[in-house]
């Protein structure tokens, strides 16, 4: 998959996992990184839900996290939500949920 493909923002991503076995993906444009979600380990379901979202305050609000999550959803890595969000949290997953 690339941006272009999707007419995304990202022109370089990363996957990696640390050692307490989230899933970390880092999105850049160019050399700087924009975007960073963090996925818990899979639930018993294979579900892996949201610990962290960001986006660099320069790249908000076009697309960098809905990347991402994309990404996450395309790469099998099985994304949800989490129950506990901040009201930003909490808009990004109704609009992720919408499209």
């Amino acid at each position: 998959m690339t941006a272009t493909q999707y007419n995304l923002p990202l022109s370089e991503y990363g996957i990696g996992e640390d050692s307490e076995g989230k899933t970390w993906l880092v999105g850049k444009v160019g050399d700087k990184q924009v975007g960073v979600l963090v996925l818990k380990q899979p639930n018993a379901f294979g579900e892996r839900e949201v610990f962290q979202i960001w986006t660099d305050k320069e790249y908000r609000g076009i697309g960098v996290a809905s990347h991402l999550w994309k990404i996450a959803q395309t790469s099998n890595l099985n994304p949800k939500h989490d129950t506990h969000q901040t009201e930003d949290g909490k808009a990004w997953a109704a609009a992720i949920d919408n499209r």
